[in-house]
């Protein structure tokens, strides 16, 4: 995973996904053409802002050097961790209908515009019964 340098700017990942993608279920589609004309942006739940904030923060140590801040939460100090994401697998469960698929793509959108190359991400699913 790419390690950001200390004190380089960095945009939280939820505010990135609540600007620039749209909610799939406002956006027409005629003919195999998208209309954007009334669509509206994504707005994530509270929770899963919270997941997404600890996830995709990468994790920075305190002036004393000795805590470890990962979204808020100081832990001991592992230098070679710091400016990494506290994740390199990432795995997101619960029930149908509820935005999964979403929220895959906007990572995956937000991934691909702010991570440096070589960047992968895998969006897997698979249905079980009708």
């Amino acid at each position: 995973m790419r390690k950001f340098a200390a004190g380089e700017l960095w945009e939280d990942a939820v505010e990135w996904i609540e600007a620039n993608v749209y909610d799939w279920t406002t956006v027409r589609e005629y003919n195999g053409v998208f209309d954007f004309t009334n669509a509206r942006k994504l707005v994530l739940e509270e929770y899963q802002k919270e997941i997404l904030r600890v996830v995709l923060t990468p994790t920075s140590c305190e002036e004393s050097g000795t805590h470890l801040v990962v979204c808020g939460k100081c832990l001991p100090c592992q230098e070679d961790r710091v400016g990494q994401f506290p994740y390199s697998f990432v795995l997101w469960s619960q029930p149908k209908k509820q935005g999964k698929t979403q929220i895959a793509a906007a990572v995956a959108a937000w991934w691909a515009c702010k991570v440096e190359a070589p960047n992968l991400i895998y969006s897997i699913a698979s249905k079980q019964g009708p």
